[in-house]
């Protein structure tokens, strides 16, 4: 049989175990929640993501400020015009700027009005006559075979096959092909008519002596 002085001394001796122990364990959680956490490691130089690309509507400002919103009021620069400069007057010599592809130096170019025979343009020399045509336009341009000429011919070009020309000479008129008529003192009267679907440019060749 244990003695009662035995046995509370035996309980003393427990009880102060215990109470160690406990004191032990929250020693130690008060320890590891004092620790500090882990930093973390610095990224490396140049690893932040680009902006994108165009999708802001800012431009940068020198020196890395910030960007200055887009003006949604600013037009864009107009590009160049190659057609805004003034046509070239022309040169002693030259044919008349924008009278006709078909044009050469030294050619006379026509000029409106000149729908009817009465209008027609005159060329006063051989030489060549120039000019344009609307679709379904008429030009005329005359001149007078000298009384002494001994030859006479007519020649020409256009920009496109759907045309006439016709001539009237001394109250007769036909198609301006093949032989023509020798009239020397009279005058001349030839008819060009666009009948295509397209602007044309043609020339005329007037040749005699």
């Amino acid at each position: 049989m244990v003695h009662p002085s035995l046995r509370s001394a035996l309980r003393l001796a427990l009880t102060g175990s215990l109470l160690l122990a406990v004191a032990a364990c929250s020693s130690k959680a008060s320890d590891e929640s004092t620790e500090p956490a882990p930093l973390p490691s610095n990224p490396p130089r140049g690893a932040e993501p680009a902006p994108p690309l165009g999708g802001g509507g800012a431009t940068p400002q020198p020196g890395g400020g910030p960007a200055a919103p887009a003006d949604p009021g600013a037009k864009p620069a107009d590009p160049a015009d190659p057609g805004a400069q003034p046509a070239d007057p022309g040169k002693p010599g030259e044919p008349t700027p924008n009278a006709g592809a078909k044009c050469v130096a030294g050619s006379v170019a026509e000029a409106e009005p000149n729908d009817a025979p009465e209008q027609a343009n005159v060329l006063d020399q051989p030489g060549t006559f120039c000019g344009q045509l609307g679709v379904g336009d008429v030009d005329h341009m005359k001149f007078v075979l000298p009384a002494g000429a001994t030859t006479i011919s007519l020649g020409g070009a256009t920009t496109q096959t759907h045309y006439e020309m016709t001539v009237e000479v001394d109250g007769a008129t036909m198609p301006l092909e093949g032989a023509l008529p020798f009239k020397p003192g009279m005058e001349y009267v030839i008819k060009v008519t666009n009948t295509g679907q397209a602007d044309l440019d043609y020339r005329l060749d007037v040749s005699y002596k």
